[in-house]
């Protein structure tokens, strides 16, 4: 099996066997292709997410001096294509670091692949969230914003005050939690209690971090 197709299928099983994942990782794992291969996912998503946006932009009164259809939107284009992948590069080396801190076992390698791996279901809400907003083909930057995948407690709650909060406690993000702890107790060798820990920890992080961006 190619290294890639090995970094597919650890991916894969991240998701659904992610036990059997971290047995994978534990001999050889292949960090640079499974970073690669997320990187241009996610990059294609950055594109999409370009081709739903750049219409509304065009039409919004903030934009009207901008020419997003010529050399100005195909920088920025450029940009956020490039920029997908690299920050979740930039978010895999440091949340494996992190982790591998606090773990007896594995390598930081091993750490930065899982991290990467667990990435994957940040990407499947991203890429949810643009279907969703394709879907509603939005007028105006507003209708952009609001065009959002709703699968937390903001569904039961949808006029409340901290909707930000709620809409972070979503099911993506216990699936990201768990999947931490997963990597925590199988690869890191840790307690459960303490593989639990780090993962409510971590998950409650993101919420705050989610609950900040919305409200800006």
């Amino acid at each position: 099996m190619s290294a890639l197709a090995a970094a597919a299928r650890i991916g894969a099983e991240a998701l659904v066997q992610p036990r059997q994942a971290c047995a994978r990782l534990q001999s050889a794992p292949p960090a640079i292709w499974i970073l690669a291969l997320a990187g241009v996912l996610h990059a294609a998503l950055a594109a999409m997410q370009w081709r739903i946006a750049s219409p509304v932009l065009e039409r919004d009164p903030l934009f009207a001096d901008w020419s997003v259809a010529s050399s100005t939107g195909a920088v920025l284009q450029v940009l956020m294509v490039t920029a997908a992948p690299a920050t979740l590069a930039a978010r895999a080396l440091l949340l494996g670091s992190m982790l591998n801190a606090v773990s007896s076992t594995a390598a930081r390698r091993a750490w930065i692949a899982w991290a990467a791996c667990a990435e994957s279901v940040l990407w499947l809400e991203s890429a949810a969230t643009t279907a969703v907003a394709g879907l509603a083909n939005p007028a105006d930057l507003a209708a952009l914003r609001a065009a959002r995948l709703h699968s937390g407690l903001d569904l039961l709650w949808p006029q409340s005050a901290a909707g930000g909060w709620l809409a972070g406690i979503n099911l993506f993000t216990v699936w990201w939690a768990v999947l931490l702890a997963i990597g925590m107790l199988h690869l890191g060798g840790t307690s459960r209690r303490r593989a639990i820990g780090i993962g409510i920890a971590c998950g409650s992080g993101r919420v705050a971090l989610q609950a900040m961006w919305n409200f800006w």
